[in-house]
């Protein structure tokens, strides 16, 4: 075997043990508690995702801290009448001193749920920061961390992709033990996804 054969063949192995320690990461904690990074190490600087038109404000977001969870099944999303079935799925949503994440489990579907990814058998679908004053709430997506953290590709439409680039904004506004979210907009890659969403489909409820 030649020196370059040697080489993949150490790299596949390599990959391979990546995907296992991943997978037994994600195996051995709670599936409605995802681990999470570290949020307040999210950039302190707000920038316009590419091509969105539109100004991101430049006040951190007033929305308050802390762990937010919406569960959907598939019949819930038909019975909504969400056009995308790969809303599916349990979201965690996690804000913390101006960053957050998004988490997702599937619950019926790993290929449709979640977005249809997960290929890297971590929960995470988005990572970023939050921006503006309520009841407004401006999500910019920090692609370089999720690509770090899950080992996504930056602009591939392959399997392995990150996803759309870019973020949205949305109203907020708690009512009792849940928090409601209501005109979603999409920026940059996200301008054309449906208003009624994963995000706003119903209210998610407070868990801390």
């Amino acid at each position: 075997m030649t020196n370059t054969e040697n080489m993949m063949t150490k790299h596949r192995h390599l990959r391979t043990l990546t995907v296992l320690v991943a997978w037994l990461i994600v195996g051995c904690s709670n599936a409605n508690e995802p681990a999470q990074t570290d949020l307040a190490a999210t950039s302190s600087v707000a920038t316009s995702p590419s091509d969105s038109g539109t100004a991101v404000p430049t006040e951190v977001s007033d929305f308050p801290d802390g762990v937010y969870r919406t569960e959907l099944p598939l019949a819930r999303v038909r019975q909504l009448g969400v056009d995308d079935t790969s809303n599916a799925g349990t979201w965690t949503l996690t804000v913390q001193s101006g960053g957050y994440q998004l988490d997702c489990v599937p619950i019926a579907d790993p290929g449709i749920d979640c977005g249809g990814g997960g290929f890297s058998g971590l929960p995470t679908v988005e990572l970023g920061t939050v921006w503006g004053s309520s009841p407004a709430m401006w999500f910019v997506y920090d692609m370089d961390r999720l690509s770090e953290l899950t080992g996504c590709v930056r602009y591939s439409q392959s399997e392995t992709g990150c996803g759309p680039e870019g973020g949205y904004h949305l109203n907020w506004q708690p009512e009792g033990d849940t928090m409601v979210f209501t005109d979603f907009v999409g920026l940059a890659d996200e301008a054309g996804r449906s208003a009624l969403n994963n995000m706003t489909a119903q209210p998610w409820t407070i868990i801390s």
